[in-house]
């Protein structure tokens, strides 16, 4: 009923509004389980661009009470659009620079803040780095992507999809780095990343509409 309808958006809009202003752990907004696939396998393809505020999406799911991510805008962060400095997996950061980044960058890190999600994320990273199962995904798709390449060929006639290589490169850079991101993990270093901007100000936190425009 309409009812209904409105109490499932009333709370879906409360769980943003915390999320946006780091009111609650993550856990207790996502589903960490979709959340974590979802960051996980994005690394594979550097899929980095649907991580920033205006590309994240979220269904809210009325049995769990929570929001699940929805993948949008994912293309890869290559060349020109490497924003993560070829940061091989998403969340490996220093936490000395966290004082001064801007609210919206701020957005993103909380996530890794919390130890349920932390867990999950490590688990599907090493799962993905699974000899064979990345390349299993990849040959199944890949039939679909060639006829999706002719299309976008139409339009861009230079266009070439060479996922193959990039992927299976990115899979070696992520495995050679995963150990040492553990050890961050294990050694609590992003339990009380601040920003000191936003904890002056919790009630403050403004979103420019402009954020991760690259």
């Amino acid at each position: 009923s309409n009812i209904s309808l409105l109490k499932q958006f009333s709370v879906a809009q409360n769980l943003m509004y915390q999320y946006k202003n780091r009111m609650r752990p993550i856990s207790d907004i996502l589903d960490v389980e979709y959340a974590a696939k979802f960051y996980a396998l994005s690394n594979f393809g550097k899929a980095y661009h649907g991580f920033t505020w205006h590309n994240q999406r979220f269904y809210y799911n009325p049995i769990l009470f929570l929001l699940e991510p929805i993948a949008y805008d994912c293309y890869t962060s290559e060349g020109v659009y490497d924003w993560l400095n070829h940061n091989a997996i998403f969340g490996n950061f220093e936490t000395s620079k966290t004082e001064n980044i801007n609210n919206e960058t701020m957005l993103l890190y909380q996530l890794f803040t919390d130890t349920t999600f932390v867990k999950k994320y490590i688990y599907y990273l090493e799962k993905y780095c699974e000899t064979g199962y990345i390349d299993k995904i990849f040959n199944a798709l890949l039939y679909e992507a060639k006829i999706y390449e002719e299309q976008i060929k139409k339009e861009y006639p230079n266009y070439k999809f060479d996922s193959f290589l990039s992927y299976k490169n990115q899979l070696k850079e992520i495995s050679n780095k995963l150990k040492s991101y553990k050890n961050k993990i294990t050694k609590g270093l992003y339990k009380n990343i601040k920003n000191t901007a936003l904890d002056k100000n919790p009630n403050k936190l403004r979103l420019n509409e402009n954020f991760g425009e690259h």
